[in-house]
């Protein structure tokens, strides 16, 4: 068996003392001698090169992701980005070869998604499991997590206006509810008046 490591990280843990995170690799030496035997067997010489670090400066990482807004309302359309601003970003999958050929998500609701960037809106309030999965053309896969939490977003607010303001007995009066509002990521859909008088009507502008 042939043994060899990389330290990956050194790090000072909360007791102020220096800890590692180390790489291992282990190969069963007849293996190692079946691949030389048929390099030599064609002529050539094989040698060992050290491409631990190199392998490990290049691998893809599913560091996490990006989403926004932070605390979306109901119904309102969430934004979620892989791509990294520089190579310390924490926040993305790092991907300096483009090894990764897919991502998956599963956004805690039962639905899931794919793409580097995907859109998302939940339909009920609370906090929500998202998972995104990065692929490469191998099917190697890593996976990484964050909460979104969904807040209801209220109602609509209704407000109108009307002229002329002083009508006469008679005079055709007109209402526009263009004051009206609807929380973040919601529109309003419809309008139904009732003026009083058992008279209603439907629409954003009546008479």
């Amino acid at each position: 068996m042939n043994l060899d490591y990389q330290v990956v990280q050194t790090r000072a843990n909360e007791r102020n003392r220096d800890t590692m995170d180390v790489l291992l690799v282990a190969a069963k030496k007849e293996k190692i001698a079946d691949y030389t035997g048929v390099i030599s067997r064609a002529g050539r010489i094989p040698v060992v090169v050290d491409v631990d670090a190199f392998a490990l400066q290049n691998a893809f990482e599913a560091r996490g992701f990006r989403f926004a807004p932070e605390a979306p309302v109901e119904f309102q359309a969430v934004l979620f980005e892989t791509g990294c601003v520089d190579q310390t970003d924490t926040e993305c999958v790092y991907d300096p070869q483009s090894e990764v050929s897919s991502y998956v998500w599963d956004f805690g609701d039962g639905t899931t998604g794919s793409g580097a960037t995907a859109h998302h809106a939940y339909s009920a309030a609370g906090v929500k499991v998202v998972t995104l999965t990065a692929i490469d053309e191998f099917g190697r896969s890593e996976s990484t997590a964050k909460t979104v939490t969904v807040v209801t977003g209220g109602g609509p607010t209704a407000a109108f206006s009307f002229s002329p303001k002083t009508p006469n007995l008679g005079d055709t009066t007109f209402f526009n509810a263009a004051e009206s509002t609807a929380p973040d990521g919601r529109s309003i859909v419809s309008y139904a008046w009732t003026f009083g008088d058992g008279m209603v009507a439907e629409g954003r502008t009546v008479s």
